[in-house]
């Protein structure tokens, strides 16, 4: 499909603003929200790809796919304004539809995001490697048309992770399946397992510089079981958050430094960036090695009082 002319969308819809972060995507207030009874629509909710020819608005929940003459060819709502809003931690029965990234918006999203760092062969054999799919089950309308990513532990399935792309609130949806708990594991273990040495990220994503030696921990802070994971796992770890995730370096790096774990680094990203933003040159940001001084001075009141 051609990309969508600007002109006719504007005679349609009005004034428009740009996305910042997505060049092929532009924004316009909705005129689809008082046709279920929300007041008119002031700040531009109404997201709509140039490229793809489709548009949502995220405040009604209406989608709209344009035909190859620019008018619009289909037209639903997502099951209303109210979409559920699923329990934190909560478990998947069963696995959503979905179809493969490549044939998805989803893609598109992960080439604007990324190809200015990796090339598209990279990014191509990563989606490849880890399963990434495109989520198209209305059945879950908090996860539809989110990037879906399966978490395997030993070559079993214990969850996915469901990524937006339209920006909107919450980033991230994790999932377990079934009876597994992701959080007694970490993304691309079998990956790294023979490896002495692990980078423990955050999210999925920031290990795309160095998967061959990075997982990712699902958050900042590790479980009883992570911790037992890793010890009997690595003998040298890396820490490697978000640069303004600094303060979280540490107490993660004391926690495990509790657990037994003396060869513990802390990787200084530049400011404001996070590992997915690094590239390859991560492999040579400076270091620092937290010691047994820090973790005794960061702990000193503790040790007075049992003292």
């Amino acid at each position: 499909m051609k990309r969508l002319n600007l002109k006719k969308l504007v005679k349609k819809f009005g004034q428009y603003k740009e996305v910042p972060s997505h060049d092929d995507e532009i924004r316009f207030c909705c005129p689809y929200c008082v046709q279920i009874g929300k007041p008119p629509d002031t700040k531009f909710h109404l997201y709509i790809n140039l490229t793809k020819g489709v548009g949502y608005c995220f405040r009604c929940g209406k989608i709209l796919k344009f035909d190859k003459n620019f008018k619009i060819e289909h037209s639903f709502y997502i099951d209303g304004i109210s979409l559920p809003k699923p329990i934190k931690g909560s478990s998947l029965d069963k696995i959503p539809e979905s179809i493969p990234v490549f044939d998805s918006i989803g893609y598109q999203f992960l080439l604007n995001k990324l190809e200015k760092i990796y090339s598209k062969d990279y990014i191509d054999k990563f989606i490849q490697e880890y399963e990434i799919s495109f989520c198209v089950d209305k059945s879950f309308p908090h996860l539809y048309q989110r990037i879906m990513i399966p978490v395997k532990v030993e070559n079993e399935l214990v969850g996915f992770q469901f990524r937006a792309i339209f920006g909107e609130e919450p980033k991230y949806y994790t999932y377990n399946y079934k009876s597994r708990n992701m959080k007694d594991y970490v993304f691309n273990y079998d990956r790294v397992k023979n490896s002495d040495e692990v980078f423990l990220c955050e999210g999925i994503f920031d290990i795309l510089p160095f998967p061959e030696k990075a997982v990712a921990c699902f958050g900042k802070s590790l479980t009883k079981q992570q911790k037992r994971l890793i010890k009997n796992t690595w003998q040298k770890i890396y820490i490697c958050l978000d640069a303004d995730a600094i303060d979280d370096a540490y107490k993660l790096a004391y926690d495990l430094m509790k657990e037994g774990i003396m060869d513990i680094g802390i990787v200084e990203l530049p400011e404001d960036k996070d590992p997915c933003e690094i590239g390859k040159e991560i492999y040579n940001l400076p270091i620092r090695y937290v010691s047994i001084v820090d973790f005794l001075q960061e702990n000193e009141n503790e040790f007075e009082t049992l003292l």
